[in-house]
């Protein structure tokens, strides 16, 4: 896990070091958080995730990301009780969208602080972005 940012917004981004991150996890207006899964890409648009932790799962719905970058995309409310998950710290996290498409990711201190900064958060985002960004700017070597 590292912390990268994009137009001054906070992303957790997870992979290898100096590659595209395969995970992105940043925050929405609202408190929410926004979760993409760069090389994932829903069948016909939209797909299932489960997501799994130790404390329990989640189910959510995700859609094909905006932009160059083959991802899904989740928009997880701020009341949604997997952020409570994300910021405990306890992993890992098994992701699951349809029957082949599976990833675990650990838990990480960088992602429970981006994470638990969401509900500070006092400016407005546009999120659909912050994904392709954190993968252009990778391409671009700027990235960590």
């Amino acid at each position: 896990w590292s912390v990268g940012v994009v137009d001054d917004e906070r992303m957790a981004r997870f992979g290898e070091e100096g590659e595209s991150p395969i995970v992105t996890i940043a925050c929405e207006t609202g408190g929410g958080v926004d979760i993409r899964l760069v090389g994932m890409v829903p069948q016909g648009g939209s797909g299932t995730v489960f997501i799994n932790t130790p404390e329990g799962g989640s189910t959510f719905i995700a859609s094909e990301g905006v932009g160059d970058v083959a991802e899904a995309y989740i928009s997880v409310p701020a009341a949604d009780p997997f952020i409570g998950r994300l910021i405990s710290g306890n992993g890992p996290f098994a992701i699951r969208m349809g029957g082949d498409q599976q990833l675990t990711i650990p838990a990480d201190d960088v992602l429970t602080s981006v994470v638990s900064s969401c509900d500070r958060r006092d400016t407005p985002v546009a999120t659909t972005d912050l994904g392709a960004a954190a993968v252009a700017e990778d391409a671009e070597g700027a990235g960590q």
